[in-house]
C-alpha cells in the first residue's frame, strides 16, 4: 500500500484569465488568484506563465509567487 506522503503534489503558476493563477495538481480552477495583470510583465515572464511554470515544493511556489507581487 502505498504512502500518502509518497505521492508528490505538483503546483502551476500560469495565466488566467489574464491574471496569475497559482493551480493545484490539475484542477482547472485556481485556488489563489493573483491580482498581477500578465500584460504588464516582461516578454519572458510572459512566455513563461503562457506554459505555466510547475513546481514541487512550497517554498519555491511561495518565492515564485512573492516575485510577481513586488
Amino acid at each position: 500500500m502505498a504512502s500518502r506522503s509518497s505521492s508528490v503534489n505538483t503546483y502551476t503558476v500560469k495565466e488566467y484569465e489574464g491574471h496569475i493563477g497559482v493551480f493545484y495538481n490539475n484542477e482547472s480552477t485556481p485556488y489563489q488568484e493573483i491580482d498581477v495583470e500578465v500584460a504588464s510583465l516582461p516578454q519572458a515572464d510572459q512566455v513563461l506563465l503562457k506554459d505555466g511554470i510547475r513546481v514541487n515544493d512550497v517554498d519555491r511556489l511561495n518565492s515564485i509567487i512573492e516575485d510577481y507581487e513586488s
